[in-house]
């Protein structure tokens, strides 16, 4: 079993989408990793293979940190052949091998932020009663790169983190018919796309195919974006974020944007990527102004019945939280559910030590912000 760098996309994104589930598989995929490329993040694509059988793919993206250190971030993965059922060597294969030393010593990497896949009591939290430094002695004691100890089964010595890309999301099946759907939804949902169609809001889309302006929109998004981020005091990411996002995916014909507007006047902007079977709402932001005439509903239904026309089986609402009223996300979680889709969850955010002093001073560090 061995290490190399894939140069191939379509190798990449096959292997992907024969093993990835179908929800966010996205985040792994050859398209996702350019768009971090050229936003200018290091980019490497790691392949397990056995002979000529690719095992296993590990997405590494370079995320700066403070002081010059960065670390290694796996966006929903590593990604394992389904045929696999115990990947404890295979996590030890990456951690442990020349090419992902080379990469963490290259960048000064001190750990490996990753999200696993599969759904097993292997990634369960721990326990909430065990100390925060109970907790980080586990990551500064398991060091592979320093002590090459067996590794633990399934990195069970690794800190569940608070998630970077969320772990629960709603998904609709879109094999069912138009009507079904709409029955499936809650009552106040179809009231809320009723009421938008009768009052006249209507969704315009962009994308490659009808020569969109990805400048243009990324600045209407913009004002967007600031408008929502101050009214929910949440942090978004910069404008140039979304201008590679627009540009890269879009030209590369995996991502589209819907307008919903009402006269001229532009009430929502979502973002959509599509990867495999499945439809994905991004990003989406919206003004305040005649909020009353429920426009976020129209974009989305008009989303949803576009993702079906284009015979996508999947479309994922990507975020939901816990139905808690004292979570952040509960008021875009009631949103979302409102739909009718199921629920998936996956295992969280991971983080695994690889520079045992430069970890403990990042989780310090981090915990005294939270303070």
């Amino acid at each position: 079993m061995h290490i190399t760098e894939c140069h191939n996309p379509q190798q990449w994104n096959t292997f992907l989408t024969e093993h990835a589930p179908a929800q966010h598989s996205f985040l792994h995929s050859w398209e996702w990793g350019e768009m971090q490329r050229q936003y200018g993040r290091p980019v490497y694509r790691l392949l397990i293979q056995e002979e000529d059988r690719v095992l296993g793919s590990a997405l590494c993206i370079i995320m700066p940190l403070p002081v010059g250190k960065t670390y290694v971030f796996s966006p929903r993965g590593p990604v394992f052949d389904v045929g696999v059922t115990d990947q404890t060597l295979l996590y030890q294969t990456i951690t442990t091998s020349v090419e992902f030393c080379n990469i963490v010593r290259k960048h000064h990497s001190i750990f490996w932020r990753f999200e696993p896949i599969d759904k097993n009591d292997s990634w369960s939290e721990p326990p909430k009663e065990a100390s925060f430094n109970a907790r980080l002695r586990y990551c500064i004691e398991w060091n592979p790169l320093l002590w090459r100890r067996p590794l633990h089964p399934c990195l069970k010595k690794c800190l569940r983190v608070e998630d970077v890309e969320p772990s629960m999301s709603s998904v609709l099946d879109l094999s069912q018919s138009s009507e079904e759907l709409l029955s499936h939804m809650k009552q106040k949902t179809r009231y809320n796309i009723r009421l938008s169609e009768k009052k006249g809001v209507r969704v315009e889309w962009h994308s490659k195919e009808t020569g969109a302006q990805w400048d243009v929109l990324v600045d209407h998004f913009w004002k967007l974006v600031c408008e929502t981020s101050n009214r929910h005091n949440k942090r978004s990411h910069p404008k140039s974020y979304y201008q590679k996002m627009f540009s890269v995916l879009g030209e590369q014909g995996i991502l589209e944007v819907a307008v919903a507007l009402h006269e001229n006047d532009i009430l929502v902007m979502n973002v959509f990527v599509y990867f495999g079977d499945t439809y994905t709402y991004l990003h989406g932001a919206a003004t305040h102004y005649k909020k009353n005439l429920m426009a976020p509903h129209a974009a989305q239904w008009s989303a949803i019945q576009r993702a079906k026309q284009q015979g996508f089986r999947w479309y994922d609402f990507y975020g939901i939280g816990p139905q808690e009223s004292t979570h952040t996300l509960y008021g875009v979680t009631l949103f979302k559910i409102g739909f009718g889709g199921e629920t998936t969850q996956y295992p969280g955010t991971f983080e695994f030590s690889i520079s045992s002093i430069w970890y403990t001073l990042y989780r310090m560090t981090k915990r005294l912000r939270t303070v």
